[in-house]
């Protein structure tokens, strides 16, 4: 089906491969990773269009343009990699960068899914980032810290296991970056700002 559709084959996770925070970004394209991601570029522009009966149609909050992802694991944690067209805004923006994470199809309390987010308040400084997890729906408290690091237009955070309960050999998880989206709306990520994936769904 995915080669009558034209969809590429399903991601392969890939061995354990550590990435060193401290590190630069090229470390990101080993062959090792092979959890790589790509989203829409150039769909951060302005809108200011008339619709159907004369509705002005008008958004502006088009800021980081995220082009692609990319993941990876080892024993004790999960690494997050993202990239935007241009250079990352600063981490002082509000709504910025955040990572969403649902977690072995948990049936506990979540956000439409999301069990835990990173960034989705400001980080501490430029390189340590909050975790929180959800009490359900738009509830959050902070469940650790996580490192994070930018340069020019890529970024990465390293999330560990045990802080999202992902422990063992056998897991499920989805994710998705968002900026400069809505507070508790999900219909935002079709509308503001940028996600990857699109709208509702997530990678895995």
């Amino acid at each position: 089906i995915r080669k009558y559709k034209g969809t590429i084959s399903r991601v392969y996770v890939g061995n354990n491969t550590t990435i060193n925070m401290n590190g630069d970004f090229t470390q990101w394209n080993a062959s090792a990773i092979t959890a790589r991601y790509t989203d829409y570029k150039n769909d951060t522009v302005d809108r200011n269009t008339t619709g159907f009966g004369g509705v002005k149609y008008t958004d502006t909050t088009g800021r980081n343009d995220i082009v692609a992802a990319r993941a990876a694991k080892d024993a004790n944690n999960f690494y997050f990699y993202v990239e935007t067209a241009s250079n990352i805004t600063s981490y002082t923006d509000k709504n910025w960068m955040t990572l969403f994470l649902s977690v072995n199809n948990n049936g506990g309390p979540n956000w439409y899914g999301y069990n835990y987010a990173v960034n989705l308040k400001t980080p501490k400084d430029s390189t340590t980032a909050y975790l929180q997890q959800t009490a359900g729906g738009w509830e959050w408290y902070d469940a650790g810290t996580v490192k994070m690091k930018v340069s020019g237009n890529k970024m990465m955070v390293a999330v560990p296991r045990a802080s999202i309960g992902a422990t063992g050999d056998l897991f499920h998880i989805e994710f998705k970056w968002a900026d400069n989206y809505t507070d508790n709306d999900i219909w935002s990520f079709y509308e503001h700002g940028d996600s990857a994936p699109y709208g509702r769904t997530n990678y895995v």
